[in-house]
């Protein structure tokens, strides 16, 4: 997700984002996060932007069923709804961009040197 970078509300993300890790996990929207900055340029309906863009990378387990798909669906726009209350509707767009990918897990292995 990529939002503008205002101090207004970045606390108030960070906190919201926090929170839901601690959720229990019929409730938990997301499994983690991570947040990044970019400097940029971007073309907006009216005028063309030039920021700092908060870059927030959300977890999600992935959905195997049909149903667990939509139930989803629902979170990322609950996702969305919670995010456009943050930012308090005083941003243009808010750009949610969707890559699958595959998680893979290493576990440590301790190597016995001779």
């Amino acid at each position: 997700m990529y939002v503008p970078r205002r101090l207004a509300y970045l606390s108030e993300l960070y906190r919201w984002l926090q929170d839901e890790l601690e959720q229990r996990d019929s409730q938990r929207l997301i499994g983690g996060f991570s947040l990044y900055e970019v400097a940029g340029s971007y073309r907006g309906q009216s005028q063309t932007y030039t920021e700092q863009t908060l870059v927030v990378r959300l977890i999600f387990e992935r959905a195997a069923e049909e149903r667990e798909r939509e139930s989803h669906e629902i979170r990322v726009r609950e996702i969305l709804d919670e995010v456009v209350r943050i930012t308090r509707r005083g941003e243009e767009e808010i750009w949610i961009i969707r890559m699958p990918a595959d998680k893979l897990v290493w576990a440590r292995v301790e190597v016995n040197h001779p």
